[in-house]
């Protein structure tokens, strides 16, 4: 749940001041923090990063921004 901006501390209203983050953007800042943690290889590509495996086994993250509305329910449903 978002909180009122007058609430917000100095760190969050940065944040929230922010421009938007593209799909693309938010897997190039996580592909480094996600190679540091496992064993195996990342591969960027256009909205996912492939994760190859030692064993062999491969996933991909897809980033795909949830609609507003998505939000919004999610957010309600938390304050529950």
């Amino acid at each position: 749940m978002r909180k009122e901006s007058g609430n917000l501390s100095e760190e969050e209203q940065t944040a929230a001041d922010e421009p938007p983050v593209t799909e693309q953007e938010l897997l190039e800042e996580v592909v480094p923090l996600l190679d540091d943690y496992f064993v195996g290889k990342f591969i960027l590509s256009d909205r996912a990063i492939t994760y190859l495996l030692p064993n062999g086994q491969t996933f991909r993250f897809i980033a795909e921004e949830a609609a507003r509305s998505d939000r919004e329910k999610r957010a309600s449903a938390s304050s529950l």
